[in-house]
């Protein structure tokens, strides 16, 4: 069989979107490889061509395998779809899991058919362990326990004061922007902010709560949803507090990020004519706008966004608070 020469290849395409393209990768070979069991591969007691491997997804994998390989780093955790796959890298002789990529190094700058067979079949591997099964479960565990903690956390909130001025701000990367900003870099940004409001800067010097989440998306790549609550005993101007956030945000983003305003009367209108309205001023006493509070700052965590969550991450940070 004619090897096949991976060559370097330089991606338009940011760290965020190519992680979920590893992560269709995944589930594709994941779908089209079905009968095919660990017993199976690890005993060698099958025929390669048991495996449904079209030249279309054959030809993707190859292609794009330096640029994947490329993105892993043994400082990070993944979640189970990236595992599976870099798990099938190790085994198959392309990564080492305690040192990053580099092809210049690397005994696999030639590739057969058979070859990529074989990482797929160590992929599958990975993904009927008990280690996929327990990363996916425990994220969705973790998403369910984020919810409650947010909930409680907004209640004890709105008791403390008769009115409280509740903020939401979605914060991202412009999109000609984001292959510049990977999950280290974003997670910068996020502490400066945080800097910010735990030194009471500019427009946070008078907060009385918040709350964020990072979540990664195909069309937005790594954002957050942010809020911010306020006394409204002595704040009123919801919209203006927000873009006094966004401008932070632009700020320690060099003109890299862009920002939602949740809170212009636009949006609240909006929300009102759904009867969901749940930012800008909630009075104590009213059940039905505290109530709504609480959904709305349940978007954070809600479970329906189940393609939200972050594929990798530093190791020891969280990705809410």
């Amino acid at each position: 069989m004619y090897p096949v020469f991976l060559h370097p290849a330089a991606s338009s395409q940011s760290q965020a979107h190519l992680l979920i393209e590893i992560e269709n990768l995944v589930k594709d070979i994941m779908v089209m490889t079905p009968q095919i069991t660990i017993s199976a591969i690890r005993q060698n007691s099958h025929d390669h061509s048991q495996i449904r491997f079209d030249g279309v997804l054959y030809g993707r994998l190859l292609q794009s395998l330096p640029r994947y390989l490329d993105l892993y780093s043994p400082e990070h955790d993944y979640s189970e779809h990236l595992y599976a796959f870099w798990q099938g890298c190790f085994m198959a002789g392309l990564l080492s899991p305690d040192e990053s990529y580099d092809l210049s190094h690397s005994l696999t700058a030639f590739w057969t058919m058979g070859q990529v067979i074989y990482l797929v079949e160590q992929i599958l591997v990975a993904a009927q362990t008990p280690m996929f099964s327990r990363k996916a479960y425990d994220r969705r565990y973790q998403q369910r326990i984020k919810q409650q903690a947010q909930a409680v956390r907004m209640t004890n909130t709105l008791n403390r004061y008769a009115r409280t001025l509740l903020i939401r701000i979605d914060l991202s990367i412009l999109k000609h922007h984001q292959t510049k900003v990977d999950i280290d870099t974003f997670y910068g940004f996020l502490d400066q902010l945080l800097h910010k409001r735990d030194n009471r800067q500019g427009i946070f010097k008078d907060i009385i709560g918040s709350g964020w989440c990072i979540e990664q998306g195909v069309r937005k790549g790594y954002h957050i949803h942010f809020y911010a609550c306020f006394n409204g005993a002595e704040h009123q101007c919801d919209w203006y507090m927000a873009d006094e956030i966004g401008r932070h945000w632009l700020e320690i983003t060099h003109g890299l990020g862009h920002y939602r305003n949740c809170n212009t009367s636009e949006e609240k209108a909006k929300y009102a004519r759904m009867g969901t309205l749940g930012v800008g001023m909630i009075h104590r006493d009213d059940a039905a706008a505290r109530q709504n509070a609480i959904y709305a700052l349940s978007y954070l965590t809600q479970s329906k966004k189940e393609d939200q969550y972050l594929r990798m991450r530093p190791k020891g940070r969280r990705a809410y608070a």
